[in-house]
């Protein structure tokens, strides 16, 4: 497939001749087949394809648009989607400018780096978020999170492995916290708000992967993923802080964040963890995150009031 994506872009997409015959192709694995399409000697792709089922790109494509009219300086433009035998089809986008999250220790190199990268990150989660609100199809009441918590702690258990009796425990309570918060009207999430989805140029930030745009309406779950990506890659290079306290920091943007209580706030980072979790069965590449989410809950269990207390901190900036 590879040696044809170039020649079914330059197709596609009317590229000049002479740019045509120097199109390289780069291979990213991931969920499903994604494809960089570069020009010769250019750094940043001209194009981003993803190769898949055409009504679900079709239907990605829309929403992509859409996005792309509210904020065209951070979302990609699609250039459309084209069939292919049978059911599949491309799904092209423009290529975007920017550094990949595997190359931000090249611009982060202390403490104070990263955490303005944090403040940005934050910053363009929360201009994402309002864009969102601003489709009143896209804010809805999210349905019971109580129940929800429950069916997965099921799945979880039936699909993993037992997760003991203090994890069990843990969960009856949050359970109980969420069915006492009531009925929540959600913005639809991005799905996967977190670094490797963004690309950072010094004055601007792009947001990447949208296929799952519009999956959760839970408060906090494009905080809370932003959260757990910053503490994971940032902790790589420097000495940094306690999960908890990046979760606090995210949790700032979430729209109508101070509604909630410390403690409801840890009851959606409970429901967060095993929403992540259960998201992972259905992709294999992420197998390896699905062990970080469970460090993550072990270390809740372990001492769930630190997330507590950090949630209730005042914060004066991100």
């Amino acid at each position: 497939m590879i040696l044809e994506i170039a020649d079914l872009v330059a197709g596609f997409c009317d590229v000049p001749e002479a740019t045509a015959r120097r199109l390289q192709v780069a291979f990213l694995k991931t969920t499903e087949p994604t494809f960089m399409v570069f020009a010769d000697h250019q750094a940043h792709p001209l194009f981003v394809v993803k190769v898949g089922d055409a009504a679900i790109l079709e239907t990605r494509s829309a929403l992509a648009t859409r996005l792309y009219t509210l904020m065209p300086d951070a979302i990609a433009r699609p250039v459309g989607v084209f069939r292919l035998d049978g059911n599949r089809a491309l799904l092209v986008q423009e290529g975007l400018t920017g550094t990949p999250w595997f190359r931000l220790s090249d611009r982060c190199r202390t403490t104070a780096d990263w955490r303005a990268l944090r403040t940005r990150a934050v910053s363009m989660l929360k201009r994402f978020h309002v864009a969102v609100t601003t489709q009143p199809q896209w804010v809805a009441e999210t349905p019971a999170l109580d129940v929800e918590l429950c069916t997965m702690t099921a799945r979880l258990q039936e699909e993993l492995a037992p997760l003991g009796e203090r994890a069990v425990a843990l969960f009856a309570s949050i359970a109980s916290d969420l069915a006492a918060v009531g009925p929540v009207h959600g913005v639809w999430q991005h799905g996967d708000f977190v670094l490797n989805n963004l690309l950072v140029d010094d004055d601007q930030m792009r947001v990447l992967d949208l296929d799952d745009f519009g999956k959760w309406r839970a408060p906090f779950v494009d905080a809370f993923a932003l959260a757990h990506s910053v503490n994971l890659l940032a902790s790589k290079h420097v000495q940094w802080h306690h999960l908890a306290d990046d979760l606090a920091a995210c949790a700032t943007v979430e729209p109508h964040a101070s509604d909630y209580t410390p403690r409801q706030k840890t009851a959606f980072f409970v429901y967060f963890l095993l929403a992540a979790m259960i998201d992972t069965l259905q992709k294999p590449t992420r197998a390896t995150i699905r062990l970080t989410y469970l460090a993550a809950l072990r270390d809740l269990l372990d001492d769930c009031s630190r997330y507590e207390r950090a949630f209730a901190a005042p914060f004066d900036g991100v």
